[in-house]
C-alpha cells in the first residue's frame, strides 16, 4: 500500500486508501449478513485500542534512535499510548484463565527458532564470503572527467536556487576537460 502512486509522493496515496478501506469494512448503510456481522462487530469493538496501539507504535518508531538521534518526546508518548492500548485490550477482552494465557505461549519457540536460524545463516554467509580487493585509484584523466561532472552539477544546483540559466553542454565539457576519454564509452579511457 505504501508503494502506491508515483515515486516521491507515494505516502500521499497510501494513508487515504487504508482509511477508506477500513471505513468501508466498519461503516455499513444496510444490515450485514450473519457470518460477516461477527467480523464487523469484532472490528468495531477493537477499533479504539487498535487505533491507539497503531498511533503509539508509529510514535515509538519515529522516536527510536536512528543514526544516534533520539526523539524522547515521541518515544515516551508512544510507549504511553502502547500501554494504554494494552489496558484497553485487557479491559475489552474476556477474562483469561492461566491455562488460556500460557497455551498460546507454546508458539513462541516456533516463532523464535526461524529467526535465530536466519540470523546465524546471515552471519555464516557474511563470514564465508571472501574479502574483495580494493578498486584501483582513478588515473588523472578519469579524475578530470569526474571533477567536471561534479562541478557542472554543483553549478546547475546553484543556478537553480538563484534562478540563473546555464547553457553548458555535456559534450563540450567532456571534450574540453578530458581529451582522451571517449564520449560513447560511458567515460572509459581509449588508452587501455
Amino acid at each position: 500500500m505504501g508503494r502506491m502512486g508515483p515515486s516521491f509522493s507515494r505516502s500521499k496515496f497510501s494513508f487515504p486508501l487504508i482509511l477508506l478501506g477500513f471505513l468501508l469494512m466498519v461503516v455499513h448503510s444496510s444490515p450485514v449478513p450473519s457470518p460477516e456481522s461477527i467480523f464487523v462487530t469484532t472490528l468495531r469493538n477493537t477499533a479504539i485500542w487498535t487505533f491507539i496501539a497503531s498511533l503509539g507504535i508509529t510514535l515509538v518508531l519515529i522516536g527510536a534512535p536512528t543514526y544516534y538521534r533520539v526523539r524522547p518526546m515521541q518515544l515516551i508518548s508512544g510507549w504511553i499510548l502502547v500501554g494504554i492500548a494494552w489496558m484497553l485490550y485487557l479491559d475489552y477482552s474476556a477474562p483469561l484463565t492461566w491455562l488460556e494465557f500460557f497455551v498460546p505461549l507454546a508458539v513462541v519457540p516456533g516463532i523464535l527458532l526461524p529467526i535465530v536460524i536466519f540470523a546465524y545463516a546471515v552471519q555464516f554467509a557474511e563470514r564465508s564470503m571472501p574479502i574483495l580487493e580494493e578498486a584501483p585509484e582513478l588515473n588523472q584523466k578519469e579524475r578530470d572527467f569526474v571533477t567536471s561532472i561534479i562541478s557542472r552539477n554543483i553549478r546547475r544546483s546553484d543556478a537553480a536556487t538563484s534562478g540563473e540559466q546555464i547553457n553548458d553542454r555535456p559534450g563540450e565539457m567532456l571534450s574540453q576537460s578530458s581529451s582522451g576519454i571517449d564520449r560513447n564509452s560511458g567515460g572509459e579511457s581509449n588508452e587501455s
